[in-house]
């Protein structure tokens, strides 16, 4: 039997185990049947360190109002409506 990594019943990864080709087989058909297709070479896009700082901040703002709940204001759907056009 091959050595490998393998889940115990505890869901921990013991290395050097004993694998059996049962969860690898499923691993396997999950993982293929589930994962999108990787594009082998990614578009990019450069921008300054200023811009991405901003971008977090803003990511990080949207996020705080959005837990707060802003989608209930009654605002909120204007401006998605605004966005949008």
């Amino acid at each position: 039997m091959e050595k490998g990594l393998n889940l115990n019943s505890t869901n921990k990864c013991s290395p050097g185990t004993p694998t059996t080709p049962e969860p690898l087989a499923a691993a396997a058909s999950y993982s293929e049947a589930t994962a999108p297709a990787l594009d082998p070479k990614p578009e990019t896009v450069t921008i300054s360190r200023g811009e991405y700082g901003q971008l977090l901040t803003d990511q990080a703002k949207l996020r705080a109002l959005e837990a707060m709940g802003v989608d209930n204001w009654s605002g909120y759907s204007d401006a998605m409506e605004q966005l949008a056009a």
